[in-house]
């Protein structure tokens, strides 16, 4: 008889699901069940280490229980807490034990989020669950809008037509906040984001990778925790900016040369860079420096090797495609990603005259 298997699911942000997906499969084996918005719903065997790992998602969560006919109105939420008494919060929550250190009598909160319009509000969601929950174990509620620092158990509760998923996250920090960002700075990238790009670029081990508009360093350091034997160069105009990548490279203990420089006059040789993962600016979040917006494109060209794989996010992506086109770069896919009430998108660009390139 097969062992029952154990249900997840996990979150990111709105256009990388399947990135995200395809990772659990490759490092958990999971079986996928569904691919939502922002969601993905999973099962395995076992609580694998693996999952810890995940780099392209938010957070993952044990699965609670579902609940239906959550619909929009206030009656709803009586219907809420009834349905969620059904589950049993002390035997969902057993297995992290597994995981980590719970205490018998754990702090918790709760994080609730739907789609579509509802009479009611999210905070008012989060105190029906956490309601239930406290009166059934007597552990501690502290409201998610008011604490300050991580708790010993968080709940995620996220409502969509009239159904209700509940989850208790993996860890006591989301996996998306990483232990490396000390410092920051304006049009930082999103980790979860960064990890997707790399793996979106298929790095292989000491191949050079250059991110001529590195910032702080995101997309560096999250593509040397994919695959650690790359050869990693950064180039941002901002002294600033290379200060902190060179601090936060440290913390991270991560290996990466780090120059302040032009994006469009790039110190590297022709034919050197076999992987180009970065977020040009182009004078929205920051603004732009130098001679790129006039010469990028053309100083990609030059750097990249044979096979090249260049993954950009960009804004208004199709002003870009002359000068893609022009530079001897063909587009191989496009991805739409929601950040911050905007579209941008991924593109993979490869050498338009490499032989697997071709139609």
């Amino acid at each position: 008889m097969s062992p029952e298997r154990i249900s997840f699911f996990a979150r990111t942000i709105r256009g990388i699901e399947s990135i995200a997906a395809a990772e659990i499969v490759q490092r958990c084996g999971a079986a996928i069940i569904e691919i939502r918005h922002r969601e993905i719903r999973f099962q395995l065997d076992s609580l694998k280490p693996g999952l810890l790992d995940l780099g392209s998602v938010d957070d993952v969560f044990l699965t609670c229980g579902l609940i239906s006919e959550v619909d929009h109105t206030r009656a709803a939420l009586h219907a809420l807490a009834k349905r969620s008494n059904r589950i049993s919060f002390v035997e969902t929550v057993a297995p992290l034990k597994h995981l980590r250190k719970i205490p018998d009598k754990p702090n918790f909160d709760v994080v609730a989020s739907f789609l579509g319009r509802r009479n009611y509000n999210r905070f008012e969601i989060e105190d029906t669950v956490a309601e239930v929950i406290q009166r059934q174990t007597r552990w501690s509620y502290t409201p998610q809008r008011e604490h300050k620092s991580d708790l010993d158990l968080s709940f995620r509760i996220h409502l969509s037509d009239q159904e209700a998923i509940i989850g208790v996250r993996l860890t006591s920090a989301p996996l998306h906040r990483r232990t490396y960002k000390i410092e920051s700075r304006t049009g930082t990238l999103h980790p979860p984001l960064a990890f997707a790009m790399v793996r979106l670029s298929s790095p292989a081990e000491n191949q050079r990778l250059l991110d001529p508009f590195c910032g702080v360093g995101t997309i560096l350091i999250e593509a040397l925790t994919l695959e650690p034997r790359l050869c990693a160069s950064g180039l941002d105009i901002d002294s600033e900016s290379i200060r902190k990548a060179i601090s936060i490279a440290e913390t991270a203990n991560k290996d990466i040369q780090f120059i302040v420089g032009d994006a469009g006059q790039l110190p590297f040789a022709d034919g050197e860079i076999h992987r180009i993962i970065s977020n040009p600016p182009w004078g929205r979040a920051v603004g732009v420096r130098g001679s790129a917006k006039d010469s990028f494109f053309d100083e990609l060209k030059r750097v990249s090797a044979a096979g090249v794989r260049i993954v950009l996010l960009m804004d208004a992506a199709d002003e870009y495609q002359v000068n893609i086109e022009r530079s001897g770069f063909k587009v191989l896919g496009r991805m739409p990603v929601s950040l911050f009430g905007s579209w941008p998108e991924i593109l993979v660009l490869g050498n338009a005259e490499d032989k697997q390139n071709k139609p």
